[in-house]
């Protein structure tokens, strides 16, 4: 969680991030999370060691370190951790909201990284393209957001009777 995100986010919108994020603790996600990309990582470098035969090994280890990535990494982790956020919470909106927060801060700053760490992040930071679409594990956030509002079906009469 950055120092940015404590200053504009409010207080259910980081008990949502928080709870997320403890949910994969729970389930161990972060250990599954960090081994895949350290080694997705190595399959993608160990392809520009070849010389003459660099592109040929980026096009067979890339898409291999994608397919173990996902593999392991599938979106219902990331589903299932929202859950648990909106369960342990006790509303889903706060997560919801946040991830809309993130999605458009992400417009505003510029991000560099591999794509192979794009698992260790709360939402995308990486523009699909090229190798990068190979690496994507979470769901978009439009449907992360529309699974968690329908956790609570009646927030629309909700919202407006407030």
């Amino acid at each position: 969680m950055s120092v940015g995100l404590l200053g504009v986010a409010t207080p259910a919108e980081l008990e949502g991030i928080v709870a997320h994020e403890l949910a994969h603790l729970r389930r161990r996600d972060v250990l599954v999370q960090t081994l895949a990309v350290v080694i997705a990582a190595a399959l993608v470098e160990a392809s520009r060691l070849g010389g003459w035969l660099q592109r040929a090994l980026l096009f067979v280890l890339g898409p291999l370190a994608a397919s173990f990535v996902h593999l392991l990494l599938s979106p219902k982790r990331e589903y299932e951790a929202d859950r648990f956020a909106a369960e342990l919470c006790g509303s889903p909106h706060g997560l919801a909201d946040a991830l809309l927060r993130l999605e458009a801060s992400m417009e505003l700053v510029a991000f560099e990284a591999s794509p192979a760490t794009e698992p260790l992040y709360t939402t995308n930071p990486f523009a699909e393209e090229g190798l990068a679409t190979l690496f994507i594990t979470h769901p978009p956030v439009g449907e992360r957001v529309r699974r968690l509002r329908a956790l609570d079906p009646e927030w629309r009469e909700k919202l407006r009777a407030a």
